[in-house]
């Protein structure tokens, strides 16, 4: 039976877990966004799953907890509990010290792509500088061909 509590911003913090494979009604509780608190908050997106020290926690389990059983009859029937509440036992395994997970090795995060003019800018920051610094030169040959051409139309408007 899980109990569930309104917490901040719209997001639910678990409030109390009731196990329900042992016959005494103890409760843990604990108010985190994550249910492991600290112990997972990092590796949030990794299966618990995969594990090996979970899948050998899970086997010493209540089969019919976990698996899909099939009845004498041949019908398929769903394991007791759904995967979100045995999501929740095996984290709550994990905080209580029952699973003792190897440690994860977290991959090396790959260079983050951007956009291709943020790419591409410092080889065009670095052709700017190369131009602003040629550019006296060319001003001043501009200005050079503008005032010999300036020069010719006058010569010639002048003795017409």
């Amino acid at each position: 039976m899980l109990c569930r509590a309104r917490a901040g911003a719209g997001k639910y913090a678990l409030s109390a877990l009731k196990d329900v494979g042992s016959s005494s009604d103890t409760l843990v509780a604990w108010a985190t966004t994550c249910p492991c608190g600290p112990l997972l908050s990092k590796m949030r997106w990794m299966s618990l799953r995969a594990s090996e020290a979970v899948k050998t926690w899970v086997s010493k389990q209540d089969p019919a907890l976990f698996k899909p059983s099939q009845s004498e009859t041949g019908r398929l029937h769903s394991p007791r509990l759904s995967r979100r509440n045995q999501s929740l036992r095996i984290k709550a395994a994990i905080k209580n010290g029952e699973i003792s997970l190897e440690p994860t090795v977290m991959p090396v995060p790959t260079r983050f792509k951007g956009h291709k003019r943020e790419r591409d800018q410092p080889v065009r920051q670095a052709l700017i500088e190369r131009k602003m610094q040629e550019m006296p030169k060319l001003i001043a040959e501009f200005k050079e061909a503008r005032a010999t051409a300036r020069a010719k139309r006058r010569a010639d408007a002048r003795f017409k």
